[in-house]
Formats: structure tokens, C-alpha cells, sequence
């Protein structure tokens, strides 16, 4: 990171510029958000994953994953952060009978973020 700063007339900005050299750094994943969620049982919850620098070319490829993986709701086993973005989101639909919590997990390389999902009447 470089600092750059730019001033006119007595004031001045400062941002942080960041090159980012894509032949060697690939995207880490950084978050999965909402921390909790509710919905009702056969409803869904929406959730997004984020990455510390845009997707390359291609876009990245985050794993997902539910606790308990059954009779609880459904998630699609991916989710793509498109090229040049930063996040994706993804819906979770519980099962018309699910009646308690569970972890939504988003994993990349060693880094995983996990969220809870309650069922609520």
C-alpha cells in the first residue's frame, strides 16, 4: 500500500492506493455476512461473501456449506464472485419444517466464515 495525497488550497486527502500484481495474488475471502439471520420456515435469507481485492478473470469460486446438511434448508454448493467484483451474495431456503438454527459456512483456501440462521415461526 502506498499512501497518495492530494491538496488544493490548504486542504488535503489522503488514500491508500494498492497494486495488485495478478500473476502471484489471488482474492482471500474476507467475510460472510449477515453474523446471524432469521427467516421463516420455506422462506429464505439472503447472504453475501467478500474478498480483500477484486475476482480475476474467471471469477472465484467460494464453497458453501450448511449445518445440519439436512432438514434444514438449501444453499447452492457455490457461489461466484464475478471478474472485477468484490462480493457475492447467495440465498439460503429452509425447509417448510425446519424449526432451529444452523451455521452457513463460506470457505476459500484456509479461510472459511461461518453465519447463523434461525427458523423462526
Amino acid at each position: 500500500d502506498v499512501p497518495l495525497t492530494a491538496s488544493l488550497d490548504g486542504s488535503s486527502l489522503v488514500a491508500d492506493v494498492r497494486v495488485i500484481d495478478r500473476a502471484s495474488e489471488l482474492p482471500r475471502l474476507t467475510g460472510l455476512s449477515p453474523a446471524t439471520a432469521s427467516a421463516q420456515p420455506g422462506g429464505a435469507a439472503d447472504f453475501t461473501v467478500t474478498l480483500d481485492i477484486p475476482a480475476p478473470a474467471g471469477g472465484t469460486q467460494i464453497s458453501l456449506s450448511n449445518a445440519p446438511a439436512a432438514g434444514f434448508g438449501t444453499l447452492p454448493a457455490q457461489v461466484t464472485v464475478p471478474a472485477g467484483a468484490l462480493s457475492a451474495s447467495f440465498d439460503v431456503t429452509l425447509d417448510a419444517a425446519a424449526i432451529r438454527t444452523a451455521t452457513v459456512s463460506a470457505a476459500l483456501g484456509g479461510d472459511t466464515f461461518s453465519a447463523t440462521l434461525r427458523a423462526v415461526p
